[in-house]
């Protein structure tokens, strides 16, 4: 679809979205949104919100506010937005991105926070992954913090996150800047998928796993008006958030 005909597709089934609150902190504080569990607006997954972004948005706002006031924050694959909402909602300046057909879904949420935010409202992009052409006026050196949830959940994807990460971090250093931006990705913790991309990983970050999540946590957290086959209320999964450091220059090349 062309990006006209996408905004069109959207308008004729938004009606068809579901709106709710999800809970984001362990002192009750919400976020309301919509997402799209039955894949009306679109197949991809990332039209609900996934239990790893409730995860990440828990650990956000443990951090607090103090840590994220300020941060210029880049969300690669932020399918309905609730991790980069979180953030801004705790002060960061936040650009949210993924590919074409999900940036209305995620404007509309963006939107919907239009009176709830003191700090600007978030930006949404479109951005795919190792396609240079949607790099342009997106991936620059500005950020502090990268951040992701669920995004290492199919092999064949690795090799564009890793040059998208890569230019990333070269946008930074080539610019001469002091610092080069911190990755923070969540994911479920016995994800196969996710574990492989930390084996290749290791040699362009020092990671540490700085958190983990009860997946019935998460779970519980999903409201009613949301709830697919991603959010299970048994067996649920628990969710660990990493923070990935880029290593210098000299290491990543050994």
């Amino acid at each position: 679809l062309e990006t006209k005909g996408i905004w069109a597709h959207f308008e004729n089934v938004k009606k068809h979205l579901r709106r709710g609150r999800v809970v984001v902190s362990d002192s009750g504080d919400t976020l309301e949104m919509y997402a799209d569990p039955v894949h009306v607006t679109s197949s991809l997954t990332g039209c609900n919100v996934h239990p790893a972004a409730i995860a990440f948005a828990d650990w956000a706002n443990r951090k607090g506010s103090e840590y994220w006031n300020g941060k210029r924050v880049l969300e690669l694959g932020s399918g309905a937005g609730l991790a980069g909402l979180a953030l801004a909602r705790l002060g960061a300046t936040v650009t949210m991105t993924d590919v074409r057909e999900m940036v209305p879904l995620l404007r509309e949420n963006i939107e919907l926070q239009r009176d709830r935010l003191s700090s600007p409202l978030p930006a949404a992009e479109e951005l795919q992954w190792g396609e240079r052409g949607t790099y342009d006026g997106v991936v620059s050196d500005e950020y502090d913090v990268v951040i992701g949830t669920a995004l290492t959940y199919s092999e064949t994807l690795f090799p564009a996150l890793m040059h998208l990460l890569s230019t990333l971090i070269f946008e930074a250093r080539s610019r001469g800047k002091k610092g080069t931006p911190v990755v923070i990705l969540a994911a479920e913790n016995d994800s196969k998928t996710h574990a492989l991309f930390m084996e290749q990983a290791v040699n362009h970050f020092d990671i540490q796993k700085c958190d983990q999540v009860s997946g019935t946590k998460c779970s519980d957290r999903v409201p009613q008006a949301f709830c697919s086959d991603l959010h299970l209320r048994t067996n649920a999964k628990d969710i660990s958030i990493y923070v990935l450091t880029p290593v210098s220059w000299s290491r990543s090349l050994a």
